[in-house]
């Protein structure tokens, strides 16, 4: 019976856990944005490298932050802008080099990855990891 109470805490305790806050402050989204915003343009630098080599990158960040999601969807919107016209627009991790960059249209072709877009994502990691300093 205390062997079973303790499984029972142990694994009520790893659930709490892994659903992270239940709402943060403003300071926090505004650092989790920021944090965001900064990787996505990280990883569009490499992107942007192959194929787009004249253009400026614009981070728009991932607009699932908020008080209750402070880790976000995962995806930041990423201009890629030349002469004031788009050249490219992605979807860039917030969280992964290894991820990277895609178009907006490859992106949206798989299933995977844009059933993400707009919904909280409690599987990446908070507070996001920094990419880059």
């Amino acid at each position: 019976m205390k062997h079973t109470n303790t499984l029972i805490i142990a694994a009520t305790l790893m659930s709490l856990v892994a659903c992270g806050p239940e709402k943060v402050g403003f300071e926090t989204v505004d650092n989790s944005q920021g944090i965001a915003k900064k990787n996505g343009a990280f990883n569009a630098k490499t992107f942007r490298s192959s194929y787009y080599p004249e253009g400026d990158i614009t981070p728009r960040g991932d607009s699932t932050i908020s008080a209750t999601c402070p880790q976000g969807d995962g995806w930041a919107s990423i201009d890629i802008m030349k002469d004031g016209r788009v050249l490219a627009e992605l979807k860039c991790s917030t969280v992964s080099v290894n991820l990277g960059c895609m178009t907006k249209k490859d992106f949206t072709s798989r299933p995977h990855y844009s059933n993400q877009e707009n919904v909280c994502n409690r599987d990446i990691p908070f507070p996001l990891p920094r990419l880059v300093e």
